[in-house]
């Protein structure tokens, strides 16, 4: 009944989807509302895809409390190329390559989620604009919260091979207000 108790299903694909330069691959949005509780859901089916590689979106947001809407959620990523995140990125980092996976939790509500997860970046390298240089990071683990981003302890190496170590943390209020504490390290790294 659309004018009193509306349930909706989607599934809808695009394929050879591009985003700025790169090729995506295929993007799927499957997921329900159900207007009499109030719940929008996404399969785990949400998400991009291309070949082994992918990152999904899942999880129920209900609207029943309009201040506070519950949420419990994820993304997960597999394999997924950094390189898509390249146009959010433009005129701060370029030249951007390697993969991403972990999974990050999302749950609470959407004024005040519970943000947990851990992320690994493999074979990565890019380039900082401002100052021009170019940085090689083979694996470094990532672990983030409400609070914080946590770097670890990150091993680089510059165009030269010549090598440095990055650790500290990113502190934030819900990614807003970032205070940075980082810490770099090395007995030569090119820098600009």
């Amino acid at each position: 009944n659309p004018l009193g108790e509306l349930y909706a299903y989607a599934d809808i694909k695009g394929s050879n989807i591009k985003f700025g330069t790169d090729t995506m691959g295929s993007i799927n949005i499957v997921g329900s509302y159900n207007s009499k509780k109030n719940l929008l859901s996404l399969d785990e089916k949400t998400g991009i895809f291309r070949d082994d590689a992918y990152v999904n979106a899942y999880g129920r947001i209900s609207f029943n409390n309009t201040t506070n809407q519950s949420v419990d959620g994820g993304i997960d990523f597999h394999n997924t190329p950094i390189s898509w995140t390249a146009p959010f990125l433009k005129g701060f980092i370029s030249d951007i390559s390697g993969k991403l996976n972990g999974k990050i939790q999302i749950k609470g509500t959407a004024t005040e989620p519970s943000i947990i997860g851990d992320v690994k970046i493999q074979n990565t390298g890019l380039r900082i604009d401002l100052l021009g240089s170019y940085y090689k990071i083979a694996n470094a683990a990532i672990h983030l919260n409400n609070k914080e981003i946590s770097l670890g302890k990150i091993t680089l190496k510059d165009r030269f091979d010549n090598e440095g170590t990055l650790s500290g943390s990113i502190y934030h209020d819900l990614f807003k207000d970032m205070r940075l504490a980082i810490n770099m390290k090395s007995s030569k790294l090119e820098v600009i």
